[in-house]
């Protein structure tokens, strides 16, 4: 049995997976998948990572798109994934099972500085990274769960994110097992290749394309409250960002 948590006003659970658990997980997401007659769905995605020693975190946006991209780079080299959190939804925008799943995968907090501001982020965030180290599903378990159910290269998913070119650009690395292209524009089209039908919450709320305000900018928790989507559980934790980018796209 698969251990859920956070259930809210409208029933939704954040079910947390582990490496002890990850096989009754998957065989849930596959019957999800089977279950959906057209084959077409929404992906809710979010991840949280851990960036490299010696990597600064700017406290502005990056003036340009070359220079939002030289910075992910940055990050992904040398940068784990730590959580990863996925939902499925109809085309009609609702959870398909009522469930986001919260991948726990394996980090070792002491192969980073004592003092490593992304250590400290996730700590604050509430993630128990020593269990992570103990008990966290290997990063490349999810990438085989990914290609088993056929989530990739398939035009007839849709995913959704929130400044979601992070969480695109760890998953490709580790597809890969290559560095991201050095020019921005290569790595746009492995994203396409690998993700053929996606959106960006972020894009839509900053250029002022959302159905209830004309333009919303600011992070996932401002766009959320702002335009009325709801989070269960707590933020800066990849399932419940999830969700709410997903009620963003949808309101």
């Amino acid at each position: 049995m698969l251990p859920r948590l956070q259930v809210d006003s409208d029933d939704v659970k954040i079910v947390e997976i582990w490496r002890d658990t990850s096989q009754a997980a998957f065989s849930e997401i596959g019957s999800i998948l089977r279950s959906i007659e057209s084959g077409s769905c929404f992906v809710a995605l979010d991840t949280e990572f851990c960036i490299p020693d010696g990597i600064n975190v700017l406290p502005y946006e990056p003036p340009t798109p070359d220079a939002h991209y030289s910075q992910l780079r940055s990050y992904v080299h040398g940068g784990d994934l730590v959580h990863i959190g996925i939902g499925f939804a109809d085309t009609e925008f609702k959870l398909i099972g009522g469930r986001v799943y919260q991948f726990n995968i394996f980090f070792d907090p002491t192969k980073r500085s004592p003092d490593h501001c992304g250590v400290k982020f996730l700590r604050q965030s509430g993630l128990r990274l020593e269990e992570h180290a103990r008990r966290g599903l290997p990063a490349l378990d999810f990438m085989n769960m990914l290609c088993q159910f056929s989530l990739l290269q398939n035009k007839k998913l849709t995913w959704v994110t929130f400044m979601g070119y992070p969480d695109f650009g760890f998953i490709i690395h580790l597809l890969t097992r290559n560095e991201l292209p050095e020019d921005r524009t290569q790595f746009l089209l492995q994203v396409t290749e690998y993700f053929p039908s996606s959106c960006d919450c972020k894009f839509f709320s900053k250029y002022g394309y959302c159905i209830k305000m004309e333009r919303v900018p600011g992070k996932l928790e401002g766009v959320a409250t702002a335009l009325g989507a709801k989070r269960t559980g707590k933020g800066h934790q990849a399932a419940s960002d999830a969700l709410p980018g997903l009620r963003c796209f949808n309101g």
